[in-house]
């Protein structure tokens, strides 16, 4: 909602409008602080990727691996025990959402240990509990 351009980024701007239209009613510095947590690199930008991190931080805490399984086989849509890059942008349209296509390739690469163009259920519940 908030990278309006897609780019897979958003700036503290663009931030603070989309969680002022999700109703939050905390103070500017409260917003700032939020987006402080979610940009580690301190880049001025918030990526999918971090965004994703934070989010699965947060989730993984209080997920059993029973939960964590029942996502899983809902991003693994062929059941062949692998999520692919194809697999999350059918996720995200079937949710009328989008990711740039070279973000979810990153993403996976990024936590596809094993090299073979997929998240496993290990390497998925890693990269969520991944700080």
């Amino acid at each position: 909602m908030a990278d309006k351009s897609k780019a897979g980024e958003i700036t503290v701007l663009q931030f603070r409008d989309a969680v002022l239209k999700l109703g939050f009613q905390g103070r500017t510095l409260e917003i700032a602080q939020m987006f402080v947590d979610l940009n580690p690199d301190e880049d001025r930008v918030v990526t999918i990727d971090e965004f994703m991190n934070e989010m699965c931080k947060e989730d993984s805490r209080k997920r059993t691996e029973k939960d964590m399984q029942v996502i899983f086989n809902q991003l693994d849509a062929n059941k062949d025990g692998l999520i692919t890059p194809d697999e999350i942008a059918l996720c995200l349209k079937k949710s009328n959402r989008s990711m740039l296509e070279e973000n979810i390739e990153s993403m996976i690469k990024k936590n596809d240990h094993d090299r073979d163009g997929g998240l496993s259920f290990k390497e998925f519940l890693v990269a969520a509990k991944r700080k």
